[in-house]
């Protein structure tokens, strides 16, 4: 007796291992030994109550034929019919078959594949297993930049697939993306597929389900709700994208796909470029780290001076309007500018890198020659500056922006008194602003150090102690930085002169960075600061013309080309002018340049340059 329980404990210990293993295959071989124990039950019931119908020994041919018409009662219903009521035994047992067969083996059927069913279009919903795309845009990690970026390839006009993986669910991340394309009164449809998918991507199975070999630009975002480790040589979600990038390294991706990770601290952004020459697997790979704290802390810095910096970084890298492009030309910038006239020459690294409206305009050739100049001489010693600028918050890009303006105060052109805040000391803020007289503009930072649902908070509570204790703004200048752009619309109505969604601008410039292949060591040097010695080194700068150029009266250009033309001569070539700031409107002076219009330039317009 011991013996036959240990068989059956054998047996069913067996049967459950299978079952968890392979639960669908178990149930179905299950039911149909179930099925076919009832049938062969029928059978025999059925020849003993008609064995002159199946005459024979049990187990032969006959038996067969009983087992058939079983099998005949559960398939085909319906042949009960063709019993005479004589026969109301073999009705009743037929009756009964059915009922059953319905309930055990049609119920289940139906069941399981209802179940499948589900279970696969779950599935597919939720893009787990391999998906075989080709030419994709492949987000790793989610963090509140991520949106941007997915807008900002939709402006574009980007038509391929886009896919996400990171640990947030995608309906989460799909109700992400529609409150900020509802933020920004977008109703159009784009032709971008979008698809989500909840995974690791440290994990190499999650990465080669999304093709990830075949995708053409990769953008791995640092994630934002990872608590900082006790190591303080390494933030842990950079810590966490330096792994995403050596993972990716042990697949085959080619040269030319665009490899872009965002990094916290600068320091991490080094190690990854050290790492992408010296680890054999990453060689060869095109990966552009990025940490765009200092360069936006510059931007910041800039608009506390030239309040429209911040709005022509957005026009230049917004995929609206201007762009920059690279073109393969032999000609130098100068020769370039003098033979067209539908875009401006900036500069010639790998290749030559030109402002327009698009890649086309860029063929576009002028008929003849620049026939005239203006004479322009440069301002030898500008104009003295005295502001008082209140800094209140701290954030990863403070440090950057005080440094910024520490530098400024510094040189011969400014005179900035500069007082660093925390954001609780809003009292000892307005005391401050009250005692101080003059010219007085307050930079109030986000505090990126809280969740993403109090991103902004701190902002929203300095302008309501602002506007109760200066109610009517003399010599007094607001100026903010977000972090979600959905609060724009809300800050507008404090009275703001100017605001920089800062996340907003880091996913347009992340974004260019993936899109554009031979714009590596363009847009590096272009977004990042302190290349000393470098004479390929440029920045944009925005300066009032009357600091730029001597003007004792407004100067009068019949075209864009000659106004182009006299800033070149005037600074030869370590100045290019690329636009005007009028009347706080930004205008880009790249299209068109021949047309005949009169074109007034005051000592209260700016000039928009690239300076070298």
């Amino acid at each position: 007796m011991k013996f036959l329980k240990s068989i059956f404990l054998k047996l069913k210990a067996k049967k459950t291992l299978k079952t968890y293993q392979k639960p669908l295959l178990v149930t179905l071989l299950t039911l149909l030994l179930i099925n076919f124990i009832i049938l062969a039950i029928a059978a025999i019931i059925a020849f003993a109550i008609d064995n002159n119908n199946y005459n024979g020994a049990l187990f032969g041919g006959n038996f067969a034929a009983a087992f058939v018409t079983a099998v005949k009662w559960m398939i085909a219903p319906n042949s009960i019919l063709s019993y005479d009521t004589d026969k109301l035994s073999i009705m009743v047992l037929a009756a009964v078959v059915i009922v059953i067969e319905m309930v055990l083996f049609s119920g289940a059927i139906v069941a399981m594949v209802t179940t499948s069913l589900r279970s696969f279009i779950d599935k597919k919903s939720k893009a787990k297993g391999k998906i075989i795309l080709s030419n994709h845009f492949i987000i790793l990690n989610w963090n509140s930049k991520v949106p941007d970026i997915i807008f900002n390839l939709m402006l574009k006009g980007f038509k391929n697939n886009i896919v996400i993986l990171s640990n947030q669910t995608k309906e989460y991340i799909e109700s992400e993306i529609k409150s900020l394309f509802l933020a920004n009164d977008v109703t159009q449809k784009y032709k971008a597929n979008l698809i989500i998918k909840e995974g690791d991507p440290l994990l190499r199975g999650n990465l080669d389900d999304i093709s990830i070999e075949k995708a053409s630009q990769i953008v791995v975002m640092a994630r934002e709700d990872m608590s900082d480790g006790d190591d303080d040589n390494i933030l842990n979600q950079d810590l966490l994208n330096l792994k995403i990038v050596l993972r990716i390294g042990s697949f085959e991706i080619p040269s030319n796909t665009q490899i872009v990770v965002e990094t916290d601290s600068d320091e991490t952004r080094q190690q990854i470029e050290n790492i992408s020459y010296t680890v054999s697997s990453l060689k060869g790979k095109s990966i552009i780290p990025v940490s765009f704290n200092r360069k936006i802390g510059q931007i910041i810095a800039q608009s506390i001076v030239s309040p429209e910096m911040a709005e022509v970084y957005l026009e230049l890298f917004s995929f609206q309007g201007a762009e920059f492009y690279s073109i393969d030309s032999k000609e130098t910038v100068e020769e370039y500018m003098n033979t067209h006239d539908n875009s401006i020459p900036v500069v010639k690294l790998n290749k030559l890198f030109v402002l327009a409206d698009d890649e086309k305009e860029c063929l576009k050739r002028r008929e003849g020659a620049i026939s005239s100049i203006v004479p322009l001489k440069p301002v030898v010693i500008r104009p003295y500056k005295n502001c008082n600028i209140f800094v209140i918050g701290d954030n990863k890009k403070s440090e950057f922006i005080l440094d910024n303006l520490n530098r400024s105060a510094e040189s011969d052109e400014f005179n900035y008194q500069i007082k660093h805040y925390h954001k609780n000391e809003n009292d000892l803020l307005i005391k401050d602003i009250k005692e101080t007289e003059g010219e007085k503009k307050v930079l109030i930072l986000s505090d990126d150090n809280v969740s993403e649902e109090s991103y902004d908070a701190n902002v929203f509570v300095t302008l309501i102690e602002l506007s109760k204790a200066f109610p009517k703004r003399e010599n007094l200048t607001l100026i903010t930085e977000l972090l979600d752009s959905r609060n724009l619309s809300s800050v507008r109505d404090f009275d703001i002169h100017n605001t920089i969604i800062s996340n907003k601008m880091m996913s347009i410039l992340i974004t260019q960075l993936a899109m554009n292949l031979d714009s590596k060591k363009f847009y590096h040097k272009l977004l990042t600061t302190d290349h000393a010695g470098d004479a390929n080194d440029f920045d944009i700068q925005i300066t009032l013309a009357k600091d730029l150029i001597e003007m004792d009266k407004e100067f009068i250009f019949k075209s864009k080309g000659e106004l182009l033309h006299s800033f070149y001569k005037c600074f030869n070539g370590k100045n290019i002018l690329i636009g005007i700031c009028m009347n706080d409107d930004v205008f880009f002076l790249n299209s068109n340049q021949d047309k005949e219009e009169e074109i007034k330039v005051s000592s209260k317009d700016s000039f928009i340059y690239v300076k070298f």
